[in-house]
């Protein structure tokens, strides 16, 4: 029984995924209509479908693992072979019976909640024909409109159209909200929503029923939407209607006839100009065929096998285990990698940067401004959420399952507390200079089985950063030059995969610790960068790239000049620290037009923010197309869309607070020149 529960919970769950790939997203909505009903179907039957095939062999554990087992079985009793016993000397012994009461209990318990399901059930349903036949009756084509005397959303059941009176009496409401509903009683709506009610009644415990019924209701409004459009082609009329009932109270008595809120009506919103053309839908339908032509034979299959004894059970019980906990492995850097600025430190043997004693560094440090976001790399639980005043600074630590943890230190800020749960690519703090530490960065660790591992090993950087200066202590040792090398004094040319390397990157960007530009193949000794700038025209250097031992001054179409550290006076190397970023440029004004900003004003799309500051959607209609002079549109991903309704947040930027942002960019660009200028006539050579 157990086993066939699970077949229909699969089956259930396989068909539901086809359809969000395949279907969902399509206006097929009477395709979809009966590609549900069939998956509640279908589902049932899969127990009982038996196409069996053979095979030759299957794996069954044996080995320690059975052998302990058998010992706990056998290891008071006397174990007797029929060799050693006549016929004579066995007796008939009649079975014991015994209660099992584990079976009796989630028996009761399944019975209870379903008998507390069949009730709220058939309440809801008595409930719907007593408004029926209390209250108003009117005919209606092939329904019949009840009038209620309570403000209601106007919903459907079986012949039955429940609407406020007043809604009734109002001319320029009645004939779309009546088009809407007649639409579900024509087409038997309810019919749909019975037996999936009548599904989760009975499978209370099968969690896909749920996703079933609110997939079917969801099209049930399309459906009823496309009739209503047909019929007065008026979408702006029609929307404008559905967000006027959108936020009324629904009873508990009607959740069984009609379901509407702000996320099912933005979603309706979207599928009003959703068309699918016949070409798309051929396809649609092509893929969808084969698909459930291959579910429908894997569910039907039941493989008769002949049990063979296997001494590799416990390698593939093994290779499942680890496959259970992949979801809890840390797999993802702490950070954006657009944020980091190098990997200053790796896992391994270093020189400690404040004793200057050689230290095993337990983690990797990722250099970063103070207030970057910090994410947890895997979901889990927070153990810890500490302050010190050396050591790790303010920390987190998160214990993702019985394997593996996780920890971020050196943090400014931390946004979790012990206890909370953490899903994986949450924001849990952000990058600070606390506890022991020389700069800005974050500290991250990976713990597995107790033990700190090297975490470089669990996330993938899609751009290549220099070594850290332990990684080229602990390189093995470069053979010694050949004579063709040391009769010259220039470095070995390019390799044919470096030239192609070159030929897809822009001059002087550091690709695995060298300059990958052949025209500045002095660089390539350069071993690892600390900082790298362009000025672009006007400065005496177009560049400068430095790492601890050299600093190169590039020149626009000349030779660089290359200078060591130590060359260099104190007044000099702080004039080099100094040199900052420029700012980027300032954005220019956008066009916009007042089509774009009315459409701005739906809540359920937009979150609007003016000059930095959060304002109701109702405001938009005080303003023009012209009062703005930017704007910046961005989407919000599943972790900042908690709590949201909207899925956009939009910053706009006034004329006046444009030209002031606009003077103070100028401003700052004239100081960073300023300064920079300054300091690079400290560097003069």
């Amino acid at each position: 029984m157990i086993t066939g529960l699970f077949e229909i919970f699969l089956c259930l769950l396989v068909l539901f995924g086809i359809y969000k790939l395949v279907l969902e997203q399509t206006a097929l909505h009477r395709v979809k209509r009966f590609y549900l009903l069939f998956a509640l179907i279908f589902s049932l039957t899969t127990p009982w479908l038996n196409l069996e095939i053979s095979s030759d062999k299957i794996m069954i554990p044996t080995g320690e693992m059975i052998s302990e087992t058998l010992y706990e079985v056998v290891a008071n009793e006397h174990v007797v072979t029929p060799e050693a016993v006549s016929p004579s000397e066995f007796t008939e012994v009649k079975p014991k019976t015994s209660i099992n009461y584990s079976a009796w209990a989630i028996g009761g318990l399944y019975l209870a909640v379903a008998l507390i399901l069949v009730i709220r059930f058939g309440r809801n349903i008595y409930q719907l024909f007593s408004k029926a036949r209390k209250n108003t009756r009117i005919p209606y084509k092939s329904a019949e409109v009840v009038l209620l005397r309570q403000p209601t959303i106007p919903h459907n059941f079986l012949k039955f159209i429940f609407m406020h009176n007043e809604d009734y009496k109002s001319e320029a409401l009645r004939e779309q909200l009546l088009a809407h509903e007649l639409g579900h009683a024509q087409q038997r709506h309810s019919l749909d929503i019975l037996l999936v009610e009548l599904l989760q009644v009975l499978f209370w415990f099968n969690p896909m029923y749920y996703f079933y019924a609110k997939a079917i209701r969801l099209n049930h409004e399309y459906l009823a939407d496309a009739m209503v459009l047909g019929k007065f082609n008026d979408i702006a009329t029609y929307q404008r209607l559905l967000l006027k009932f959108a936020n009324r109270n629904q009873s508990t008595a009607m959740s069984l006839a009609c379901l509407s809120n702000y996320s099912l009506t933005k979603k309706r919103f979207k599928m009003m100009t959703q068309q699918t053309s016949k070409i798309a839908a051929l396809v649609r339908v092509v893929v969808l065929l084969p698909l459930l032509a291959v579910t429908t034979l894997c569910f039907s299959l039941k493989i008769k096998a002949e049990a063979i004894i296997g001494n590799n059970a416990n390698e593939f019980i093994s290779t499942i285990e680890n496959s259970l906990f992949q979801e809890n492995k840390p797999e993802l850097l702490p950070l954006a990698e657009s944020d980091i600025s190098r990997m200053t430190s790796g896992f391994g043997m270093r020189k400690n940067p404040l004793t200057k004693e050689d230290k095993m560094h337990k983690g990797v440090d990722f250099s970063a401004k103070t207030g970057t976001p910090v994410i947890a790399t895997a979901s889990g639980t927070v153990e810890k959420v500490e302050s010190l005043k050396g050591g790790y600074g303010n920390y987190i630590q998160i214990k993702h399952d019985d394997q593996y943890q996780t920890l971020y230190a050196q943090l400014s800020e931390m946004d979790v507390k012990a206890g909370d749960k953490v899903d994986k690519g949450q924001l849990i703090g952000k990058v600070g200079n606390t506890g022991q530490s020389t700069g800005p960065h974050l500290h991250y660790e990976v713990i597995k089985n107790g033990e700190k591992v090297d975490p470089k090993g669990y996330f993938t950087m899609t751009r290549s950063t220099p070594p850290t200066k332990e990684a080229q202590a602990n390189a093995s040792t470069p053979a010694p030059p050949t004579k063709a090398q040391n009769n010259t004094s220039k470095p070995a040319p390019p390799t044919k995969a470096q030239n192609n390397t070159n030929r897809l990157a822009p001059p002087r960007i550091i690709e695995n610790g060298k300059i990958t530009d052949p025209k500045n193949a002095a660089l390539y000794d350069l071993e690892e960068r600390n900082f790298a700038v362009n000025f672009g025209n006007g400065f005496k250097y177009e560049g400068v790239i430095y790492d601890v031992n050299k600093v190169v001054f590039s020149r626009k179409n000349e030779q660089p000049i290359i200078k060591k550290m130590d060359d260099l006076s104190a007044e000099q190397v702080e004039a080099l620290k100094s040199l900052t970023l420029p700012s980027p440029p300032f954005r220019g004004r956008l066009e916009l037009t007042q089509e774009i900003v009315d459409n701005w004003s739906d809540p359920t799309i937009y979150g609007i923010w003016i000059d930095g500051k959060k304002v109701d959607s109702s405001v938009m209609s005080n303003y023009k197309a012209s009062d703005f002079a930017t704007y910046f549109k961005s989407f919000l991903h599943p972790n900042a869309k908690k709590g949201k309704i909207y899925d956009y947040q939009l910053d706009l930027t006034t004329n006046e607070k444009y030209e002031k942002d606009k003077i103070r960019a100028a401003q700052q660009k004239a100081e960073w020149e300023k300064t920079t200028k300054a300091s690079l006539a400290m560097l003069d050579f």
